[in-house]
């Protein structure tokens, strides 16, 4: 998916869907599309925990994500060009699947 279709897919469900420019454009198109689909899935995850915004938040969101499975989810979900809304639900259905 190029770099493009992923920030419109992404903006879909993203804080920066009201404006005209998403603050993450030029990383996404330095950086492997699955990086940054993980990356706005561990900032899902911080808004669903609702830690703070500061790097004491993000490094929390990142042990949970490692720690709670999500990233080992991800890994077994991730396909190149699937819709990050798909995505991240799966990733959520696994994990409570697993928790029941």
């Amino acid at each position: 998916m190029a770099a493009k279709d992923i920030i419109l897919d992404i903006r879909e469900n993203c804080e920066c869907r009201n404006i005209k420019y998403c603050p993450l454009e030029k990383f996404v198109e330095r950086m492997p599309a699955r990086l940054f689909e993980q990356h706005k899935c561990i900032e899902i995850l911080k808004w669903d925990k609702q830690l703070s915004d500061n790097d004491e938040g993000w490094r929390k969101a990142y042990e949970i994500w490692v720690e709670g499975g999500y990233a080992k989810a991800f890994g077994d979900v991730y396909l190149d060009g699937m819709k990050h809304k798909e995505l991240i639900s799966e990733v959520y259905r696994r994990i409570s699947a697993a928790k029941n």
